[in-house]
């Protein structure tokens, strides 16, 4: 039936749209947690897990959020740590980190994962805090000291770890390299979430293609990607790099088979972008 005296092409236009927009919403109403207004608070998570010589782990919660969070701690050749997406622990969880090594720098992958960096900054006064340069404007506000990832970028830090902006994305996103475990470390480019949820929470990862599955989410695509064509380019480059296992931030460590892995993701959403009628410069709200 048409909508309102519509052709029916219209009329389906219409209802995916609107069922994009509902779909989105329902995601973000699972996840409104991650923007509480108390960041500093000490949140539920695990201890430091090892996963390879120089690299390690803490995953945590947040709040009410469905997807959980990962902190991931590297040790530079200097011997100092760089923390990627920091979590605040509680006083035995931040002993253990210390006994890693001191603090050389803070670092902020996108212009979402800033919660705890300024409470790291104001424990580790001489550290370093970076974040993507087009998220400063955002986050100068939250974050005194801020340096950005481009500018800042040390000879420490690239001796141990390699950075590339991904394209193409409303959040910024910076993707990470750790040469010395063939890591690739990612923030919200893609999810790896299980297939073991139930009730609300499974219906909300599976509104967003994220339920038992490794890959981008339908709230990337719809929401926070400007440009598909800069960012599937973006994807392609990080192919440079000799990696096998990747972290991410929602969802547990994939710990081999990584490039097959991101290769197939994203081949599959070009696939269905063009099945949907997606083009390189479509893109549906805007990043917060």
């Amino acid at each position: 039936m048409a909508i309102g005296g519509q052709g029916p092409v219209t009329s389906c236009i219409f209802s995916l749209s609107i069922y994009r927009i509902l779909t989105a919403s329902a995601i973000l109403a699972g996840a409104r947690t991650i923007h509480e207004r108390n960041p500093m608070r000490v949140r539920p998570h695990g201890a430091f897990s090892r996963l390879a010589e120089g690299l390690y782990c803490v995953e945590g919660s947040f709040g009410r959020s469905p997807l959980g969070r990962r902190m991931t701690a590297v040790v530079l050749p200097s011997g100092r740590l760089a923390l990627h997406s920091p979590i605040r622990m509680t006083p035995e969880g931040m002993a253990a980190l210390d006994a890693l090594g001191q603090v050389a720098a803070i670092l902020i992958p996108n212009s979402f994962h800033w919660s705890d960096a300024r409470w790291y900054s104001e424990r580790y006064p001489q550290a370093a805090v970076l974040a993507p340069g087009g998220a400063r404007t955002k986050l100068k506000s939250r974050l005194p000291v801020l340096s950005t990832l481009e500018d800042g970028w040390t000879e420490e830090l690239a001796a141990g770890l390699a950075r590339m902006p991904l394209k193409g994305l409303k959040t910024h996103e910076h993707a990470f390299f750790h040469p010395a475990s063939r890591t690739l470390i990612l923030t919200d480019l893609v999810f790896n979430m299980g297939a073991g949820a139930r009730g609300l929470t499974r219906l909300l990862l599976r509104l967003n293609q994220s339920h038992g599955r490794f890959g981008p989410s339908r709230l990337l695509r719809w929401v926070f990607t400007s440009g598909k064509a800069a960012l599937l380019a973006s994807v392609r480059e990080l192919g440079q790099w000799d990696y096998e296992r990747v972290i991410v931030s929602h969802g547990g460590v994939l710990e081999r088979g990584g490039k097959a892995a991101m290769a197939a993701a994203f081949a599959e959403w070009g696939k269905t972008g063009e099945a949907n009628g997606e083009t390189s410069g479509e893109a549906n709200g805007e990043a917060g």
